[in-house]
């Protein structure tokens, strides 16, 4: 999958780029100085080991060339140049690449005529010296590695491009997306048509519970606690009508109910005496 950041990360991209080149064996950066020199250490012993060094230095810049093309370059598609506003990176990060890249540009400084050689009298170390035939190859891999890297990536794109259109013309062919824009729209309507039944009864029965609660206390406030008033008035009144009548009944006919009791004891014992004369 292509990301193709270069415009979007154009400092991190740039920064690769230096990464990539020295990945890569290019003259005048300082991996390519010590991959000349271990082809030439290799073909030492044997001349056929400086060229399978040389052909593995191709096969690394051909590496390199696609990773930095794949990672970070040009997008085929957008053309903004609006940094993302999360790049995906923090600031420690970005510094750490960026001092590397310039770790590898110093460093290349041994390309320069008497550094490297100074530098194995420091290290007390002899350098093998390369020969004619063997940078000439070198080279010439590093440039066939490059080429095949950049025949590569365009071809991988257009191949994603090819198939991306391949698929969005049988897409369209079979209906796809018709369909898929005919189901949304149906269940856009069917969404749309639930809002308005939720605003027309869900919360309309919402709003008339509250209307009548309002409407209910209003009642209360103005009417409510007179007619309560009322109400105690009135069965107090019934409790006191009901207790007047009863002290009615029991005053001023007690002595009528004792006189008729002691009349009828009365008559009893009198009966009881003469059946026992009899």
């Amino acid at each position: 999958n292509t990301m193709r950041l270069g415009r979007l990360l154009p400092g991190i991209a740039a920064a690769t780029m230096v990464a990539s080149l020295a990945l890569a064996g290019v003259i005048p950066l300082s991996a390519a100085w010590s991959k000349e020199k271990i082809i030439t250490a290799a073909g030492h012993p044997a001349s056929w080991l400086a060229v399978i060094a040389a052909i593995a230095g191709g096969l690394s810049a051909l590496y390199a060339t696609r990773f930095q093309l794949l990672a970070f370059g040009r997008g085929l598609h957008g053309r903004t140049r609006t940094a993302p506003s999360q790049p995906g990176h923090s600031a420690v990060e970005a510094g750490a690449l960026y001092l590397l890249s310039a770790g590898t540009l110093v460093l290349s400084g041994l390309w320069w005529p008497g550094v490297g050689s100074t530098l194995a009298d420091l290290l007390s170390i002899q350098l093998p010296k390369t020969k004619l035939w063997e940078l000439t190859l070198s080279l010439l891999l590093v440039a066939l590695g490059i080429g095949v890297g950049f025949w590569a990536v365009r071809r991988e794109v257009s191949s994603q491009s090819r198939q991306s259109e391949k698929r969005a013309a049988m897409a369209n062919w079979i209906g796809l997306p018709a369909l898929a824009e005919q189901g949304v729209e149906t269940v856009m309507r069917f969404s749309h048509g639930l809002a308005r039944f939720d605003d027309r009864a869900v919360d309309a029965g919402i709003r008339a519970s509250a209307r009548f609660g309002v409407w209910l206390a209003r009642v209360g406030d103005q009417r409510g606690e007179g007619a309560f008033d009322g109400a105690t008035g009135l069965l107090a009144k019934g409790v006191d009508w009901a207790g007047q009548v009863t002290r009615q009944a029991h005053t001023g006919q007690m002595h009528h109910y004792y006189t008729g009791i002691a009349s009828g004891l009365a008559v009893i014992l009198l009966i009881l005496g003469i059946g026992a004369l009899l």
